[in-house]
């Protein structure tokens, strides 16, 4: 049986070491944030006197893992608050874009908003939405599902034939 992979073995020390501060601060009564953070400096690759890390990636692939885990949880809290989807999605990928990129990460959605509306099959969707409005709102699209049902209401699956039909035609 071969070696452990590097990752495992420095996430087993960082979590042995984030467990043994954890013990210590909670007996001295200190807060558990100030803890984590003297774990962070314990098992850091800048102390000379203690083991630490063997790959400095590892620590940036567990952090971004961590990231990872915590906008999931988040997304799913916030899901379970009600929130609509598509606004909790967006809340949490500015937040997280705000703490973890810049001030400039404000401007993301806006700048996708605008890319999805420079494409040009976008450019077509609300003459398709207002198209379909004009249809409804002056009866033609009920006429002609009228008519298909008065054609193909009687054949087997009938229905379908004339939905089908004034799709489209539509």
């Amino acid at each position: 049986m071969g070696e452990l992979p590097t990752l495992v073995t420095d996430l087993a020390y960082i979590l042995i070491v984030a467990g043994m501060v954890t013990i210590v601060f909670k007996r001295l009564h200190q807060p558990l944030v100030l803890g984590y953070i003297v774990a962070g400096f314990l098992a850091g690759p800048h102390m000379m006197y203690t083991p630490n890390v063997s790959n400095l990636h590892s620590i940036e692939d567990w952090s971004q893992i961590g990231v990872i885990f915590m906008m999931f949880s988040l997304l799913m809290a916030l899901m379970l608050t009600g929130q609509r989807v598509f606004g909790v999605m967006g809340f949490v990928g500015v937040v997280f874009a705000l703490i973890f990129v810049d001030r400039g990460a404000l401007g993301y959605g806006f700048n996708a908003a605008i890319k999805l509306f420079n494409w040009y099959p976008m450019l077509t969707l609300p003459m398709f939405v207002f198209m379909g409005f004009m249809l409804s709102e002056s009866g033609i699209a009920n006429d002609m599902y009228h008519m298909f049902h008065v054609w193909f209401g009687g054949l087997r699956g009938g229905l379908a034939v004339g939905t089908l039909l004034v799709m489209i035609m539509i």
